[in-house]
């Protein structure tokens, strides 16, 4: 008779736990927990939680944290601060050129602003390159490197070069109506004055800075990224890599930065530059000149455009101080850190146009900020006070100047 099933499985007798059964229960349990003890408490095996990237909104939850083995020991004193890693040496690859011209220059601290904030907060000790008018004995303090808190305040910063700005053979000529431009078609010579001098025969990339830039984040970083995303390097073509202009013509490069390299044929485009310059002698700016060249067909340069990303380069005017003064002054506890706030370069543009009304209180609130000086901290420099340069006078040339400036442009542009 077939069996009919209820639901219910037949159960068996079990067999009772001895003893002994017992005891080797008793004796594994023991082993298996002072084997994991040995390893929680060991100082060569700590187990970590660690986030991986990508971050862990990008991820699952189940995959946002991985253990880790460090060998770190386990401590119950309290963290400390890790000290600073060294500063990562610059090669002589590379070298940052800034112009210092007249006397009102001479007199205000604007290259003493630039020098430290590239040394302490660009972290950048390579070349740096003073070209001025001014008596070596102005600037020679600075080759001291009391100017960086990184360094022995007993050594010489042997990186920092000041130069004079004649050029023997083929010497700039101030014959432009505009100050300015007498001193701003120096730029076009740079190259010249770096094959000048045995020091810098291994300098490939020349970065040219206005002395009004100060440096909001470490450089190594700005510069990897250039050279990288822009293909900064020797090709057929001469080159000069240049950032994009403000906001009504960004297809006209500024002057106010650029890349050279000595290999890509830069010499070429700052000859064409130059010989633009010297077509009109009433420019009020450099731009014109670069405005004229690039409609050029017979130009010979290529101008790369590099944009003006906020992270890498940025122009402050009087709103966006005030704008960060207030802010600050609003979160004395909790403000973010200065150097997740500032590009890498930040131009301050210091003309009587731009920065004329901007109180000079704010103005040293704005730049302690971004030097990172501490509540009470001196300024022994005095880079943190406003310098405004005068408006630069223009000059009327009658007929016969005029003659004369063009015969000095064509001898100038068939040397």
């Amino acid at each position: 008779m077939a069996n009919i099933s209820t639901g219910k499985t037949n159960s068996r007798r079990r067999s009772p736990v001895t003893t002994k059964t017992l005891v080797w229960l008793s004796l594994a349990f023991i082993l298996i927990f002072r084997a994991s003890e040995t390893i929680r408490t060991s100082p060569q095996y700590v187990l970590e939680w660690t986030q991986d990237t990508p971050s862990k909104e990008a991820l699952p939850s189940s995959q946002t944290s991985t253990p880790r083995f460090s060998a770190d020991p386990i401590s119950t004193a309290p963290e400390e601060a890790p000290p600073p890693p060294p500063i990562k040496p610059f090669d002589d690859k590379r070298a940052i050129f800034l112009i210092s011209m007249g006397e009102k220059a001479a007199n205000g601290t604007l290259v003493e602003r630039f020098l430290w904030s590239a040394r302490n907060i660009g972290k950048y000790n390579g070349w740096i390159i003073l070209l001025t008018d001014a008596p070596h004995s102005r600037y020679d303090h600075l080759q001291l490197s009391n100017n960086n808190k990184n360094h022995d305040t007993n050594t010489v910063d042997d990186k920092f070069v000041i130069l004079n700005p004649s050029l023997h053979e083929n010497p700039p000529k101030p014959v432009f109506t505009f100050d300015a431009m007498n001193f701003k078609i120096y730029k076009t010579y740079v190259l010249e004055y770096l094959d000048r001098d045995s020091r810098f025969q291994n300098v490939e990339l020349v970065y040219y800075l206005d002395v009004d830039i100060v440096f909001g984040n470490a450089l190594q970083r700005f510069f990897d990224y250039l050279e990288r995303e822009y293909e900064i390097k020797a090709g057929p073509q001469p080159k000069v890599w240049m950032f994009e202009g403000h906001e009504k013509r960004r297809k006209i490069p500024q002057g106010g930065q650029m890349i050279l390299h000595r290999k890509a044929g830069s010499q070429t485009c700052l000859n064409e530059w130059r010989a633009s310059m010297m077509t009109n002698f009433e420019d009020l700016a450099d731009q014109s000149a670069m405005k004229r060249l690039i409609k050029s067909p017979e130009r010979k340069c290529e101008f790369v455009l590099m944009k003006r990303e906020a992270r890498y380069i940025q122009f402050p005017e009087t709103a966006d101080i005030e704008d960060r003064v207030g802010f600050l002054q609003n979160h004395t506890r909790r403000v973010p850190k200065a150097r997740d706030y500032y590009g890498s370069l930040v131009h301050f543009r210091n003309t009587a146009l731009v920065m004329k009304d901007t109180s000079a209180e704010a103005l040293e609130y704005y730049m302690r900020d971004i030097m990172g000086f501490q509540p009470g901290q001196p300024d022994e420099f005095g880079i943190t006070t406003k310098v405004l340069m005068s408006t630069p006078k223009i000059k009327k040339l009658n007929t016969d100047t005029q003659v004369h400036l063009q015969s000095l442009s064509a001898k100038d542009s068939s040397n």
